[in-house]
């Protein structure tokens, strides 16, 4: 018998079916993983049940709060990212029982408008919002992207290998992947402008992906916004363990006096008597000073006051990216080297590359690249995306075009990304122009459309470039991106990401 290895003398008497040795190891390996699955269950039930209970049971004081812009310095981290992030703290914070979240920015304007509108006399008199009656919040929860790594290192474990385990356990091996994204949190006091609380927030996860004769692992639902591209990868766990995290975060370091409400518009009893004592002390100052009979004539009427300057608000950013994937190039089927396969060479020169663990597409000549989209049909109302990655910040950095043709190959529209701004044009006459040096610093750039049959809107970015009213006869066939500017391997152009969906708003 060899030393270490079980010896197992084969019965030829034994006819069909398995020997009780193979038997045996296989009853191991089963049993091994009903043990890990049950563990794995146990462990997701019970946080299941406790967030459960918790959201049924509490019954405490809530605190009044609104989430601010997320911003991003994480070079791998868009504005639109961190702004879809943003989102999604609003959403899990209002899903809290803890905390009553009030709405902000672009959904604030609108309801602001709505208010408006219904002053106006436009609406049947005392049926539309008054003014007056919103709530406010005392916390602003705001924030910084820090760390955006998909891609962190990982590593492999192999259960089985070469030996006569292998045989019982199937070959398994575990290839370990790693995604980390960091977040700096501020807890701001409204009225008194004080940061309440800072702290840098952290989401890891592991992602044990399964070869060989191994199954998989199950996940959650779809990502918003620019996350998308990360559904179904280490980095969404990342995202959402994060995003957990500054919940949890949030709830255990807001100080316990900031949980004032206890709803149907009732204060506790504290915050209730801080408010009147100011409110009673104003009024005797008020009372406790009699009036003054003054012996002199009588001043001259007063000129009525200048009337306030009216606010000027323009509407900001509204693109809203379609939900449902007409057809996408995310490059999850190419090789680094290799021309990328899902787009039909016109002219230049174009290759999929790795950088820090992502795959861009590279033009080192100035050219045309065509996705092959096929006879795409096209909804009423769709968005097109596409992603650039500016790796100098120059002014002289490489230009790029996202062009859109009819079924005759005739120019439609062209949204042109440059060194200093970015302009939109369509059937040849121009739109929008916007000369902004932000369009072209150093990192990720987003380039957008917004089509339905009452505009066509461009973006860069969180900017809109044009809206242009009443398109007619607008019915793209194909699409093309064409990098210029003298694009050379010293100061290459990069892009990634060209995706239709139908939806937007």
């Amino acid at each position: 018998m060899l030393q270490g290895v079980p010896f197992c003398i084969l019965d030829k008497s034994v006819s069909g079916g398995v020997h009780p040795c193979i038997s045996e190891g296989l009853r191991v390996r089963k049993s091994t993983v009903l043990a890990v699955l049950t563990v794995i269950c146990l462990l997701a039930g019970s946080v299941l049940a406790g967030s459960i209970e918790e959201k049924l049971t509490y019954q405490g004081n809530k605190a009044r709060i609104t989430v601010g812009r997320i911003k991003t310095k994480a070079n791998r981290c868009s504005a639109r990212m961190a702004a879809s992030f943003g989102e999604m703290l609003s959403t899990a914070l209002t899903n809290n029982p803890r905390f009553i979240v009030l709405a902000s920015g672009e959904d604030l304007g609108e309801i602001t408008d709505e208010i408006r509108f219904a002053q106006s006399g436009m609406v049947e008199q005392g049926k539309g919002p008054k003014a007056g009656l919103m709530e406010g919040a005392d916390v602003l929860i705001t924030g910084s992207v820090t760390m955006f790594e998909p891609n962190a290192k990982g590593g492999k474990l192999g259960l089985g290998g070469t030996s006569w385990k292998s045989k019982l356990l199937g070959g398994v091996h575990l290839k370990l992947k790693k995604a980390i994204m960091g977040l700096d949190l501020k807890l701001i006091d409204i009225r008194q402008r004080r940061v309440i609380f800072a702290s840098n927030v952290e989401g890891k996860s592991t992602s044990w992906g399964v070869g060989g004769h191994g199954g998989g692992w199950g996940r959650d639902g779809s990502l918003i916004g620019g996350l998308g591209i990360y559904a179904n990868t280490p980095m969404e766990k990342a995202i959402r363990v994060c995003l957990n995290n500054v919940v949890e975060e949030i709830a255990n370091k807001l100080p316990s006096s900031y949980y004032r409400y206890k709803g149907k518009g009732q204060y506790t009893k504290q915050y209730g008597q801080n408010q009147a004592q100011g409110q009673t002390q104003q009024a005797s100052q008020t009372v406790s000073q009699p009036a003054r009979r003054s012996s002199s004539p009588p001043a001259a009427a007063e000129k009525p006051a200048a009337a306030p300057k009216r606010t000027i608000r323009r509407g900001g950013c509204d693109f809203v990216p379609g939900q449902k994937t007409l057809w996408i190039d995310d490059l999850s089927e190419d090789e680094v080297g290799e021309f990328p396969f899902n787009n039909k060479l016109d002219t230049g020169n174009f290759e999929v590359v790795d950088i820090g663990g992502e795959k861009w597409i590279m033009a080192t000549t100035d050219g045309k690249l065509i996705p092959k989209t096929g006879k795409i049909k096209l909804p009423d109302k769709y968005t097109v995306e596409l992603d650039i990655y500016n790796s100098t910040g120059a002014s002289n950095a490489p230009y790029c075009s996202l062009r859109l043709w009819d079924a005759k190959h005739k120019h439609l529209a062209n949204l042109h990304y440059f060194s200093y701004g970015a302009s939109f044009d369509l059937k040849g006459k121009g739109y929008g122009r916007k000369d902004m040096k932000t369009f072209h610093a150093k990192g990720v750039h987003h380039l957008r459309l917004m089509v339905n049959p009452r505009a066509i809107k461009a973006y860069i970015d969180d900017t809109r470039i044009a809206n242009v009213p009443n398109p007619g006869d607008f019915n793209p066939a194909s699409f093309s991106i064409e990098p210029h500017g003298n694009c050379t391997e010293k100061k290459p152009l990069y892009f990634r990401g060209f995706r239709i969906a139908a939806g937007g708003k």
